[in-house]
């Protein structure tokens, strides 16, 4: 499965726990515009509605506008709500405007950002370098993770909420995350 594939199916796991607890839920799709968005309702159709749309949901390799898109979001969503945002974060630079305007969510909103973990860039760097070139690799590649790391923890240090996991545990790590929002009465 590709990340992308992994992201919808974490997608449909929060939203088939929050409709069976009761909770509206809702989907905001975007790149550059806002493609599909949902806005936050209870119940088995809500849930339905949001397979459909996350069914013809495809990959891109453009920069998303997280300033359009949360620009959007507060227009369209004024109850407090938690803002799962499912990304591929990966690096200080890309990062810079998601953690920009997550924080224009806060307070009225709890935004929690999921980065979906490179394993070649863990495996990179837990390997032995064999030869000069993977002594280079090893470095970009533990830059890159730095960077991911210090771009989560500036997203809590601002009062929201992060998690970096790997594709494989994506819907569990989430659907844990949500319920621990919920017990801790967050929202």
């Amino acid at each position: 499965l590709s990340k992308l594939d992994h992201a919808i199916n974490a997608a449909l796991s929060i939203g088939y726990v929050a409709t069976r607890g009761g909770d509206n839920i809702g989907l905001l799709v975007f790149n550059r515009q806002v493609a599909v968005y949902l806005p936050p309702q209870r119940g088995h159709s809500q849930l339905a509605a949001m397979t459909e749309a996350l069914y013809n949901v495809k990959a891109q390799m453009i920069e998303p506008s997280y300033a359009r898109a949360f620009q959007y979001l507060s227009q369209n969503c004024k109850r407090r709500s938690l803002v799962v945002i499912l990304t591929d974060l990966v690096d200080r630079d890309a990062s810079a405007e998601l953690l920009a305007y997550s924080a224009t969510l806060l307070p009225r909103h709890l935004p929690l950002i999921v980065t979906i973990g490179d394993k070649d860039l863990r495996a990179l760097v837990a390997e032995g370098p064999r030869k000069i070139a993977d002594v280079y690799q090893q470095s970009v590649a533990e830059e890159l993770l730095q960077q991911r790391e210090e771009a989560l923890a500036r997203i809590t240090e601002l009062g929201g909420l992060a998690l970096d996991v790997p594709a494989g545990r994506l819907s569990l790590e989430l659907v844990n995350k949500y319920l621990e929002v919920k017990d801790r009465g967050l929202l």
